[in-house]
């Protein structure tokens, strides 16, 4: 539904009663996204058809009209230009008070992380009941589908970290990553999408057969390689787009706030995409060397993540270090999934990374990304390794990412990272 005008308290924001404001858009009536300083909106420009954002902030609060101001300029920094929607338009209407406003360049076809993320936990959901397919019973073929999701799900995470890594690169910081800041311009020819159900519906057999119809389908573009030739598929990050810019200028705000505020979000965000890879209680906390604990700051009692020795953690070098990891989850799960026994399907004992992939996985733990070049990575992948910056803090617990992997796939068992090498277990170092 779109509406014509938009309205506070009952009153048409504008110029003034008689002269509306925004009168080159239609609205669509329910918000894209709402934080504490205001509410974003997608919008349809009358003449150039095509869609915005606009973001309308809440009046009457302490230092909203500064720090609209400093946000509007902060989102249309060109140096991110290629992850950020950049604003082109900001002011302020008088009518029936003051409210200020931002407008967005134009995005198409775009879906929040928020709206992602219901449409993918519906989608895992699926992928998890056996006995839908009457004619494909195996459990290589349950397994199959639960991968697809799960290749899919780091495709977004991936995405979601190239486009902070950029962003980072600048020194520029967020400071509101939430799930309504985050877009995903969707693609028709991506065999994995399609109009999904609540977790809790239920799928008539016609329905069926159109799911497992895309997961057939999808099933050789994550994983590619050859039956004599299994190497892990492409890396294909998805080109997210940031909007909204917080601004840490206003009201005092410090630098160590806003550093553990953009950590939190991170690893929030993720915690969410990644859900399929980790059953149960578990949650990407498990790969960090960080944990959360009750700091003060200014005073106030917050929750904030340090490093095992208690130092504040470097959201800068944490964004670096995550994208590391996912790009290694890449040639795992690729191998994972190319690595079973053909009558069974089981998890095959008989896994070997070739000395590639090895070389890859060593650079991405204690190396420079940026000297990678291979297949495995698309070329937005490889783009975004130029932007990560040097370890600096060690944030990542890769002998429990290697012993968490052997216990997912027994091929995985024999390797383990110890000592700054990847290792065959109790053996030599393979690099």
């Amino acid at each position: 539904m779109q509406e014509e005008a938009l309205y506070y308290n009952g009153k048409r924001i504008g110029h003034s009663e008689l002269q509306a404001g925004f009168s080159r858009f239609f609205f669509e009536r329910a918000p894209l996204g709402e934080g504490g300083n205001g509410v974003t909106f997608r919008v349809r420009h009358r003449i150039l058809n095509t869609q915005q954002v606009v973001k309308v902030y809440f009046p009457g609060r302490n230092g909203v009209a500064i720090k609209a101001q400093l946000e509007a300029m902060k989102n249309a920094d060109r140096r991110v230009s290629e992850v950020l929607a950049l604003v082109h338009d900001a002011g302020t209407y008088e009518y029936p008070e003051p409210i200020s406003f931002s407008v967005m360049e134009s995005i198409d076809n775009i879906q929040t992380l928020r709206e992602w993320i219901a449409q993918r936990n519906a989608m895992w959901e699926f992928a998890l009941i056996s006995n839908v397919d009457e004619n494909r019973t195996s459990s290589d073929w349950l397994e199959t589908r639960q991968r697809i999701v799960q290749a899919e799900a780091l495709n977004v995470a991936t995405g979601f970290m190239a486009a902070v890594v950029r962003l980072h690169s600048p020194l520029i910081t967020h400071g509101d990553l939430n799930p309504g800041n985050i877009l995903l311009p969707r693609e028709q020819e991506n065999p994995i999408w399609g109009e999904w159900k609540s977790a809790t519906a239920t799928y008539n057999k016609l329905e069926v057969a159109k799911l497992l119809e895309k997961f057939g389908s999808a099933k050789n573009w994550y994983t590619g390689g050859k039956p004599n030739e299994p190497r892990p598929g492409t890396l294909q990050p998805e080109k997210v787009r940031l909007i909204d810019l917080g601004s840490s200028q206003v009201e005092g705000t410090d630098a160590t706030v806003g550093s553990s505020r953009e950590t939190r979000f991170m690893i929030d965000d993720l915690k969410r995409i990644m859900k399929p890879f980790f059953p149960g209680a578990g949650n990407l906390l498990n790969w960090l060397n960080i944990e959360k604990k009750s700091v003060v700051r200014n005073g106030e009692k917050m929750d904030a993540f340090v490093t095992l020795a208690g130092a504040p953690v470097d959201h800068l070098a944490l964004s670096g270090e995550i994208f590391r990891l996912l790009c290694a989850l890449n040639v795992l799960l690729g191998h994972e999934h190319n690595s079973r026994e053909p009558v069974t399907g089981a998890p095959s004992a008989d896994l070997t990374l070739a000395m590639d992939d090895i070389g890859i996985l060593h650079t991405l733990i204690t190396g420079r990304p940026s000297d990678i070049r291979d297949d495995v990575f698309s070329l937005e992948a490889l783009t975004a390794m130029q932007y990560v910056p040097i370890q600096s803090q060690r944030l990542i617990n890769w002998s429990r990412v290697f012993h968490d992997w052997g216990e997912r796939h027994a091929g995985f068992k024999k390797y383990e990272f110890s000592r700054g090498s990847i290792r065959i277990a109790t053996i030599q170092p393979l690099i």
